[in-house]
């Protein structure tokens, strides 16, 4: 999977559960078998700029949807 498909399933969550899913949920939406790798990954796509930490800190994410909207 690239950034685009992590960033779509994020985004399709988001829609259905009006909430960004958390590390667990992260392990099968992604099909991994660990939070150590959500949390890797996460961390990517924090520095490419598609998901942020909200200012409660810890894994509260935010996703950032305006990038991708025409």
């Amino acid at each position: 999977m690239n950034q685009n498909d992590y960033k779509n399933k994020l985004s399709s969550f988001y829609g259905t559960h009006n909430r960004m899913p958390t590390y667990t949920e992260m392990m099968g939406l992604f099909g991994f078998k660990s939070k150590n790798a959500v949390s890797r990954l996460v961390e990517k796509l924090i520095d490419a700029n598609i998901v942020a930490r909200t200012h409660l800190g810890g894994s509260y994410l935010r996703l950032h949807l305006a990038k991708y909207r025409s």
